[in-house]
């Protein structure tokens, strides 16, 4: 096999760090022998599956003194550019014992027995973690094998028990962050006593890595890993262990198709093509770098953006920059195409309609587009055929949310990448289209993916038309072939438009979809939100944005990540990471009616200056704070301290029997209380402000926004809510496109006298954020706070964020939506509308009436689970939306649930046994 050359390795470090003989605080518990032979396990593993060079390892092992340790470890970091791995084996630490306080980062070697002293300790390496996490380097790895690391691991996104004070200091998350947590949830490491025991992380991190080295395959990513650990744990017999302490795996940023390890399977190399002669060499602020590729409407280069991310431009025709009228109908698709935020679309980042040749640029997504994917890999299996479907669906709402339709949705538009679909070239088909039409007499698009509407020329052409396309996509994915094939182009036309198609070689998930998706009336067809709970259903929920394996893309996509890896270093392209979100902040919508919610979230007014005195005061303030930040010891299923503050949790109540109910267990169940609400946000005190604050601001600072949204007129102040928080700061350059890595910029300020680019995010709460498949919750009562959650029964899903609006009825088109929330603000180009999903229990909350359920469990343990009508022991007769009628349902069998919160979201299920 040929010397690995996917990492470079003189940009590139591994940092190894272990204890064994921490005892302070531990009350006589005996230390973890087994974390130096871990060490030393982590580092044979790097060198040798794993191919590191050994100068590029360097290992700290029972180092006295925390302080002198992370200097060191800190220098380290200023040459790493590429992969940074940090490894810690050893003890977490506890504050103080038994009284429910524990640190935000790990012991390390420190031995006293002064809280005070270890509480520094844990500053410490909090900040060494921001720094790991805000480095240059492409890809951040950082692996805690040790007690506490679940709290390491939690405290760097927003957990359902974390206090106020913990959600302020998050610490800030860069780029391709993975930070992997060995014990997850339990707060406990276990390790093998014998004299070669290592720790059971550790152990089966290191037989997951020699297993996927031996397969034919292409590797291992993080992800892989982490599954294959986490299935190895679960079947292991460890004493003592009452749960099995499977890990945690979080990250941020854009998942990189890196391998951890590489396999025996060597796979095609991808090249990209060379520009051509009279290929323009710059476009609007683009150096161009490659070719991508042909299209009706122009030809598409790669290029990228002086802070190093790669960009997608688009160079239209000659006669499109020839028609007069042409640039103001293309200006305008731009600037709704430019709305459309979701991470299952190439987002577009600039354009210029005015330009002789105009173009436009959005994200490159660096994988295979389905057409080429299914061309070189064969058809793909249902499952994967349905996730795909899912995701484009997604972006097909989001696309129609923001007013736009695609109008050329076909396989050769959907590109695929490590996270699933990505959509591109939507929302401007129409006046390029026309103007072909016009100049040329050339149609754009492909025959085979019109729609009915589209094929017969009808003049209104609505979103439904999409969905049709969708259904003619998935065909092409399950099949290869074009669901309407004839030999000439008025064929092709008669059978889009008259006849049904032949759908016999799908099997029955998949046909169902697509019939549906192809019916001639548009009125027929599912909306987008149907079809990802038709593809839920067959294939399970996707959570945007995260790793998506799709297993015969993964050479295609692992292809093109080291061919654009390799141009970038021809190039000499440094990538410079964006930023990650901001910590969230808390939210306080109000209750408007029953089933909405309703947050006002405007600015603070001006007020006065703080003095240098008062500065010193608030820092040594927070630093006192700081130091008495506590987070319980267990995340689920915590105490009674864990209900003292933080953010809200769902309190649902749930109440299940059969008809010949245990007389004993018989009678109505009792509501669950409501939480108390949180406390609300204190005013804040701006500071002064330069007469243009966009010349020196900086990631982390905070704006107010004075003036209308078009033209606004910014002054510094502290970071609350209702302001505009700084997600990064470019200078030199006006490309808009450096802030299109950032999901939570709302707005993005330009200054060409100053050459700067600044990406603002809007303070309204952590769910003002919050996308479809993301979880939020908050009290159903005036003032009361929303936050974004992980998913557990009783909180919300939300199902479709709508920008730029405070009109909830559009929430209507949406299935399975139980309640809105609304953020309302200054500018309604900000407003928020958030439809909602409540999560039931399970799966008979959505049962329509004659479908079955799996029926497991009894009384309050009873569960129900969706199942085909052969596997299923139960039929659901009937529901209704109310709590505890039985009486509904006569003598057949009932479940009931309603939310602890919301009572009016509630229902009563009855079924019969089959």
């Amino acid at each position: 096999m040929s010397p690995r050359d996917d990492i470079d390795f003189g940009r590139s470090r591994a940092i190894l760090l272990g204890t064994s003989d921490y005892r302070a605080g531990f009350e006589g518990r005996r230390p973890m022998p087994a974390a130096l032979r871990s060490l030393r396990e982590m580092r044979r593993l790097l060198t040798g599956p794993g191919e590191w060079p050994p100068a590029r390892i360097t290992t700290f092992k029972n180092k006295q003194g925390s302080g002198r340790t992370l200097q060191s470890i800190a220098a380290l970091l200023d040459d790493v550019e590429d992969v940074l791995l940090f490894y810690y084996v050893g003890h977490g630490q506890p504050l103080v014992a038994g009284n429910g306080r524990f640190d935000l980062g790990l012991a390390l070697t420190d031995t006293s027995e002064d809280a005070a002293q270890r509480a520094l300790t844990s500053l410490r390496f909090r900040d060494l973690r921001e720094q790991i996490e805000g480095s240059r380097a492409r890809i951040k790895i950082v692996v805690l094998d040790c007690c506490c690391a679940g709290i390491a691991t939690r405290f760097a996104e927003p957990a359902s028990h974390l206090t106020d004070h913990a959600d302020q200091a998050t610490p800030v998350r860069g780029a391709g962050t993975y930070i992997w947590a060995a014990c997850g949830h339990t707060q406990r490491t276990f390790f093998e006593d014998g004299p070669e025991g290592l720790t059971y992380f550790t152990k089966y991190l290191a037989e997951a890595v020699r297993a996927a080295r031996a397969e034919q395959t292409l590797g291992a990513t993080v992800a892989n890993l982490h599954d294959d650990v986490r299935r190895r744990l679960r079947e292991a017999s460890i004493q003592n262990a009452t749960v099995p302490p499977v890990p945690d795996l979080l990250y941020s940023g854009r998942p990189d198709q890196f391998l951890f390890v590489r396999g025996q399977a060597g796979g095609e190399e991808f090249h990209f093509e060379s520009l051509k002669a009279g290929d323009p060499h710059r476009i609007g602020p683009y150096v161009l770098q490659a070719r991508l590729g042909t299209g009706g409407a122009g030809q598409v280069y790669l290029a990228f953006t002086p802070g190093g991310q790669p960009v997608a431009v688009k160079v239209l025709k000659p006669e499109l920059g020839q028609d007069p009228e042409f640039a103001g109908r293309f200006a305008r698709e731009v600037r709704v195409a430019q709305d459309v935020r979701s991470s299952d679309v190439a987002r577009l980042i600039s354009a210029d309609p005015q330009a002789a040749q105009p173009w436009l640029a959005s994200t490159y997504v660096c994988g295979p587009s389905l057409l080429e994917l299914v061309r070189e890999a064969g058809p793909l299996p249902d499952r994967e055929v349905m996730l795909i479907a899912s995701g484009i669906a997604r972006a097909l709402q989001a696309i129609h949310d923001a007013g736009a339709v695609h109008r050329d949705l076909k396989p050769a538009n959907v590109m695929l990448d490590e996270t699933g679909p990505k959509v591109i070239d939507f929302g401007i088909a129409k006046s390029v289209s026309r103007t072909l039409i016009t100049r040329t007499n050339v149609h754009l698009g492909t025959p085979a993916y019109r729609s009915p509407e589209q094929a017969l020329g009808r003049k209104e052409i609505t979103s439904q038309s999409d969905v049709f396309t969708l259904g003619s996509t998935v065909y092409f994915l399950a099949t290869g072939e074009d669901v309407f094939a004839a030999e000439d182009l008025m064929g092709t036309i008669n059978l889009i438009a008259r006849e049904e198609p032949d759908l016999g070689a799908l099997s029955p998930q998949v046909r169902d979809l697509v019939a549906r998706c192809l019916a001639k009336d548009p009125a027929e067809r599912p909306t987008p939100a149907e079809v990802v709970e038709l593809c839920a259903a067959a294939a399970g929920p996707v959570t945007p944005g995260a790793y998506l394996p799709i297993e015969k893309a993964a050479p295609a996509i692992h292809a093109r990540n080291q061919a654009l890896r390799r141009l970038m270093q021809s190039a000499d392209v440094r990538r410079t990471p964006p930023p990650p979100p901001p910590p969230p902040s808390p939210g306080g919508p109000a209750d408007d009616d029953p089933g909405s919610v309703v947050g006002n979230r405007q600015p603070p007014g001006p007020t006065g200056g703080t003095s240098g005195r008062g500065v010193l005061g608030a820092v040594l303030a927070l630093v006192c704070v700081v130091l008495l930040i506590w987070i319980p010891a267990h995340f689920a299923g915590g105490s009674d301290d864990d209900k003292a503050g933080g953010t809200v949790t769902p309190t649902p109540s749930v109440y299940s029997t059969f008809p010949e109910p245990d007389p004993y267990e018989e009678g109505e169940p009792a509501d669950d209380p409501t939480p108390d609400e949180p406390s609300d946000t204190p005013s804040p005190t701006p500071s002064p402000s330069p007469t243009n604050p966009i010349a020196t601001v900086e990631e982390g600072d905070c704006l107010t926004m004075d003036g209308t949204y078009d033209e606004p007129d910014y002054r510094e102040t502290d970071c609350t809510d209702g302001v505009f928080k700084v997600l990064a700061a470019f200078s030199g350059t006006t490309d808009r496109g450096e802030c299109a890595g950032f999901t939570e910029a709302d707005v993005v300020t330009t200054s060409a006298g100053l050459r700067r680019v600044v990406c603002l995010s809007y303070q309204g709460g952590s769910a003002y954020h919050a996308r479809p498949g993301h979880c939020v919750y908050g009290p159903n009562a005036k003032g009361s706070n929303w936050t974004r959650q992980s998913c557990v029964t009783g909180n919300f899903t939300v199902k479709a964020r709508l920008t730029g609006t405070s009109d909830t009825a559009r929430c209507r088109s949406y299935s399975g939506v139980e309640q809105t929330l609304t953020s309302t603000t200054r500018w309604s180009e900000l407003n928020v509308v958030q439809c909602l999903a409540m999560n039931f229990p399970n799966a008979a909350g959505r049962a329509p009436v004659g479908s079955c359920l799996l029926m497991t469990g009894s009384g309050q343990n009873t569960d129900y689970q969706a199942a085909s009508c052969g596997q299923a022991n139960v039929m659901v007769t009937g529901r209704v939306s109310r709590y505890y009628d039985t009486a509904y349902c006569g003598s057949y069998g009932w479940t009931t649930w309603r939310s602890g919160d919301f009572p009016a979201i509630a229902y009563t299920v009855c079924f019969k046994r089959i």
